[in-house]
């Protein structure tokens, strides 16, 4: 699995790691952007409209890896919407995603990865 294919392919599974790790990363990127963005001298609609794409990129890639890791739990990706209820929702994929041990081997969502494998491993198109 290529790095892209991490951020933007639901398919397959990541483990425990990769998830906080990807999640830290886009959020850091995510505030970074908002504190320089009130901290400014350019106009508000400039800075806002690059604020959009950076959450549409940032949303959808940490909506791609919790469905990987609801994968590696062995569960269906429907589960996501547990993170509309409120409180106690939210709380279950917070447990789920960021704590409790994913499937050892392979499961019905392929088998497992790690964050150094999806980052060496070399694209199809390249090997082509």
């Amino acid at each position: 699995m290529h790095i892209l294919t991490l951020c933007f392919n639901y398919k397959g599974r990541v483990n425990r790691s990769t998830f906080w790790i990807c999640n830290i990363c886009s959020n850091v990127v995510l505030w970074g952007y908002i504190l320089l963005l009130f901290n400014s001298s350019y106009s508000i609609p400039y800075w806002f409209g690059i604020l959009i794409v950076i959450l549409v990129l940032v949303g959808g890639t940490n909506l791609t890896i919790a469905i990987k890791r609801l994968h590696d739990t062995d569960r269906h990706e429907n589960e996501i919407f547990w993170g509309l209820v409120p409180i106690l929702g939210q709380l279950y994929l917070i447990i789920v995603l960021g704590f409790l041990q994913g499937t050892q081997g392979s499961n019905r969502y392929g088998n497992p990865t790690t964050l150094r494998e999806l980052i060496t491993t070399p694209s199809k198109r390249n090997l082509q």
